[in-house]
């Protein structure tokens, strides 16, 4: 119930980071470093519901993604929310 979240398709498809889900050890999300998340990434779900997406606000938990979702961290002057409007297109 506590150390680093987890963020999985349940946050994406429902469009709300705040969902909790489970927490991984210091230990864990320092092997996995490398999926972590920030402010302003763009979470994409990639099983079942393909597609989702989910730009994660200034006040998110630290933590990781799952294998099910795929992370966007673009340059702090890309515009998100063109680049989800883009994803969330037919054209996409």
């Amino acid at each position: 119930a506590d150390g680093y979240r987890i963020y999985g398709q349940e946050q994406v498809i429902a469009g709300d980071e705040s969902l909790v889900s489970y927490y991984i050890s210091q230990k864990k999300y320092d092997q996995l470093r490398s999926c972590a998340i920030k402010s302003g990434d763009i979470l994409i779900s990639l099983v079942g519901t393909i597609g989702k997406v989910l730009i994660l606000s200034d006040k998110v938990e630290a933590g990781i993604i799952n294998p099910r979702l795929v992370k966007l961290s673009l340059n702090e002057k890309i515009e998100r929310k063109y680049i989800k409007a883009y994803i969330d297109s037919p054209i996409a």
